[in-house]
């Protein structure tokens, strides 16, 4: 049975083709001389902290956008269990009587 592959699998193959090629980019431009190639050089390394970066903030806001809600528990749902109703917990009937 072939497994379907998903669009983050294929943006994962992205970004790792995209990296491997600024790294194989900055080798050869370490290598070559020139003043132009020097400015590449540094575009090129400044993109490989640059993009897993960006990459994680993106999967971040999207995990944080797709979050699944959970349904707040109401822990005052019932009189019994709320603290400040005093006619429960019966200090009502000991202020009448007096």
């Amino acid at each position: 049975m072939k497994k379907k592959i998903t669009a983050r699998q294929v943006l994962a193959i992205i970004a790792i083709a995209l990296l491997v090629g600024l790294y194989i980019s900055a080798l050869v431009l370490a290598l070559i001389g020139s003043e132009f190639a020097q400015t590449l050089l540094k575009i090129s390394l400044l993109g490989t902290f640059i993009i897993p970066i960006i990459i994680y903030v993106i999967m971040m806001f999207y995990r944080i956008g797709h979050k699944k809600e959970e349904p707040v528990s109401d822990t005052y749902a019932d009189a019994k269990d709320d603290p400040f109703d005093e006619s429960v917990n019966g200090n009502d009937s000991e202020n009448e009587s007096q």
